[in-house]
């Protein structure tokens, strides 16, 4: 049933000339510079086509692609003076304009810009709250990908240079987003490992204009792309040797079988540090990043520079994903008594504990970043990816550290030194609550992961008013000092009365969940 005022919607409507030329220009050196599928100077041709004649000469799809590529612009814009609000009023009007172009076609025809408009709309539905609707959107375009032979490097030979390389990055959009949505939503991906026969992106065709101040451009995104892609054949592999592809099939791996697959996913993300990045021309950093770093940028290269920072944050937070099944063994003596925790799993061997600081250095990298950048300069803060995955991962990385502090206080008594790290690692908590608010002040999404991390932090305070954990000394264990102080009140109620909406769906809060529940029981 059409909802009230549907009706009335144009489909065919355009924003001022002056604003869609701003939005493009916007999305391009953004979300179309981390997804680069989308030929820019075909597209703005297109644009300039359709201003001059009129509508006859674009398809519905096309105009659906521009719509939708307005809309994730405008609701990731930060260069704007608009309010958040007004921000997301105007996103909306442009998704209700493309779903009424597209929506029906999408289920019933395949093209290639059909697949492109279905990919930027699951980008635009995962940053909205409607997060939910983006894996049957994806299911949607992968289903067209492959009825169009876009995994087949066979069934692409027939095309020019430049459109076969637009639908191998399509395709390669299409696995990328599979990886991302697997990881956040905790469901199984769509598209296996060996189906991916493509060659690498092409470094020698151009997706989107040169940037005459930017030096080395010509190779940027081509290279930038295949490291993308490098990194989540790793994150592929984690996904289903660590936790069962999402299936929740798999019974639990033993401690050794656990550590085997961790290292073997440590090496990989090594060698993909230290041997693919430099021949691509990209690095990331080894120091945690500080404000006068960010200061020191270079403005000439900020293209270079965005590339490295989201391959940092994307890297660590798959180090974090890696070597959070060691933490969870720990967070999981919570609720498990001695004499009948396995004991296979109670041992508290150097491996588990080297994880958890794995855990821990890598979720204060993230943090430093995000910190550092968005508490810098408008003009700094476009470094950072797209607002909603700067979120994922800062929350993310701030909820490993709220584990690995509770693990510490019931571990730190055998090993002291060994748990230094996480001790020191509490301030970080605070750092994401007010790198989250600079990131998108009045975001109703923001908002809730403020709150739920800003709970967590009235936790930590109350089992250690007086920080001692970060000067090293003895922190009360939760359950056996403050059991009914503290997690049995108020603060843990809070905790579950946060509405994260469709945010965090998938696994990212069950390691945390299971101990309140149990706490609370």
């Amino acid at each position: 049933m059409a909802s009230p005022g549907s009706t009335r919607l144009n489909v065919y409507a355009l924003p001022p000339d002056y604003r869609a030329w701003s939005l493009i220009e916007q999305y391009f050196q953004k979300t179309g510079q981390l997804l680069p599928f989308i030929h820019e100077a075909s597209f703005c041709e297109t644009y300039v086509q359709m201003r001059r004649e009129g509508f006859t000469k674009v398809s519905r799809t096309w105009l659906g692609l521009f719509n939708i590529v307005l809309a994730i612009s405008a609701s990731l814009s930060s260069k704007d003076d608009i309010s958040t609000e007004e921000r997301i009023q105007e996103s909306d009007i442009y998704y209700q304009r493309a779903n009424g172009l597209c929506d029906r076609d999408s289920k019933r025809s395949a093209s290639l810009e059909m697949v492109q408009y279905l990919l930027v709309l699951g980008q635009y539905l995962q940053g909205t709250q409607k997060s939910v609707q983006a894996w049957t959107t994806h299911g949607l375009a992968i289903s067209a990908a492959y009825q169009l032979g876009l995994h087949s490097p066979d069934a692409n030979k027939a095309y020019s240079l430049l459109e076969r390389e637009i639908r191998k990055r399509t395709w390669f959009g299409c696995v990328l987003l599979d990886r991302t949505l697997s990881m956040t939503f905790g469901r199984p991906c769509s598209i296996p490992e060996s189906y991916i026969q493509r060659a690498a992106p092409s470094q020698d065709i151009q997706m989107l204009r040169p940037v005459s101040d930017e030096r080395g451009f010509s190779r940027l995104d081509g290279n930038f792309y295949t490291a993308a892609i490098q990194l989540y054949v790793i994150l592929y592999k984690v996904l289903d040797l660590c936790y069962g592809q999402n299936l929740g099939l798999q019974t639990s791996l033993s401690t050794t079988d656990s550590i085997s697959h961790i290292l073997e996913g440590q090496r990989q993300l090594n060698q993909w540090r230290t041997q693919l990045l430099p021949s691509l021309g990209l690095e990331i950093r080894e120091d945690f990043m500080t404000c006068e770093d960010v200061k020191k940028m270079d403005p000439h290269s900020i293209i270079r520079d965005r590339f490295n920072i989201v391959l940092f944050v994307r890297y660590h937070n798959l180090r974090i994903l890696l070597h959070r099944p060691r933490l969870e063994c720990f967070l999981e003596a919570f609720w498990h008594t001695t004499n009948t925790y396995d004991q296979d799993k109670r041992i508290p061997m150097q491996m588990d504990i080297a994880s958890v600081q794995n855990c821990v250095e890598s979720a204060v990298s993230i943090i430093s970043m995000v910190h550092s950048i968005s508490t810098s300069t408008a003009s700094h803060r476009e470094l950072l990816g797209a607002w909603n995955y700067s979120l994922y991962y800062t929350f993310n990385a701030a909820l490993v550290i709220f584990g690995s502090l509770m693990a510490a206080s019931r571990e730190r008594e055998a090993n002291p030194s060994a748990w230094s790290m996480v001790d020191g690692s509490r301030p970080y908590i605070d750092k994401a609550i007010e790198a989250l608010h600079r990131l998108d002040s009045g975001n109703p999404v923001v908002g809730r992961c403020v709150e739920y991390l800003s709970q967590l932090s009235l936790v930590l305070n109350a089992l250690n008013p007086d920080q001692s954990n970060v000067n090293g000394t003895d922190m009360p264990n939760p359950l056996s000092v403050y059991p009914s102080d503290v997690l049995n009140s108020q603060n843990t109620d809070l905790l579950h009365t946060v509405d994260l909406g469709e945010f965090m769906v998938g696994q990212d809060l069950d390691f945390l969940g299971q101990f309140f529940s149990s706490a609370a029981g």
